[in-house]
């Protein structure tokens, strides 16, 4: 009988005032629910029993095949012997590389001024050659041009 006195009536419970109540410990009930489920998703860990330890990371080193110490070619090369003055000055280097070091007295900067200042010179007398080359190519073209747009009668 104490659950009917509690319930009320059917007009008792119609009443707006009622409902309220009603839905506000319906809701009341939905958020202790909730805070249930949260709390056992929740995950706890107790360090003070254990020690995190670090992440070991392991690093390998492999040599490498290329050498970082020399320098690229500068200017102009030859393929397969192409041109054989520019192939004459780059084979004078190769040629020391191979040979046992010498001592720095033998080099003398005087030498290398020298070579780098033949080395200039070819490269300009090739660089003129290859501009009268195109000149003149380029004056034969309008001469036949010229030639072309000249007026034929018909016969």
């Amino acid at each position: 009988m104490s659950e009917q006195k509690n319930a009320g009536s059917r007009r008792l419970l119609s009443m707006k005032f009622m409902q309220r109540s009603m839905e506000q410990e319906q809701k009341k009930q939905l958020e202790q629910e909730m805070k249930k489920i949260v709390s056992e998703a929740e995950w706890k860990i107790d360090y003070e029993s254990q020690q995190v330890q670090k992440p070991k990371i392991r690093v390998e080193y492999q040599p490498s095949y290329l050498s970082f110490d020399t320098t690229p070619v500068v200017g102009r090369c030859s393929f397969q012997k192409f041109n054989k003055k520019i192939q004459n000055v780059g084979d004078g280097p190769e040629e020391e590389e191979e040979q046992p070091a010498k001592t720095s007295s033998d080099t003398n900067d005087d030498d290398e001024e020298e070579d780098a200042k033949a080395l200039a010179k070819s490269m300009r007398r090739s660089q003129k050659d290859s501009k009268k080359r195109s000149l003149e190519s380029e004056n034969n073209s309008r001469k036949k041009s010229k030639a072309a747009r000249a007026f034929i009668k018909p016969k």
